[in-house]
């Protein structure tokens, strides 16, 4: 299901290249691959689980999505992120 998400991904990013208008800006926030050694290192520099996949700031707010391969639920600290962020203002 990975390569259907990076894939799914990849377009969304295209798309946002050409549909985001300066000064609209986003960025993907990559976290998964790389192994336990990676994952020590993103967590110590501040990577919280459950952090969507794409960043979009406009207008002053940030915006979040998170992508999902069919039949591929959240996890739990994306279920628990999500609210974290509404309440957060975004």
């Amino acid at each position: 299901m990975r390569g259907i998400e990076q894939k799914l991904q990849q377009q969304v990013a295209t798309y946002l290249g050409w549909a985001l208008a300066p000064p609209a800006w986003f960025s993907s926030i990559p976290a998964g691959g790389g192994g336990e050694m990676r994952g020590r290192i993103i967590k110590g520099t501040g990577y919280k689980a459950g952090t969507p996949d794409l960043l979009i700031v406009s207008d002053g707010r940030a915006h979040f999505i998170e992508l999902k391969a069919p039949r591929v639920a959240l996890s739990e600290a994306q279920r628990r992120t999500i609210p974290a962020l509404e309440a957060a203002g975004a």
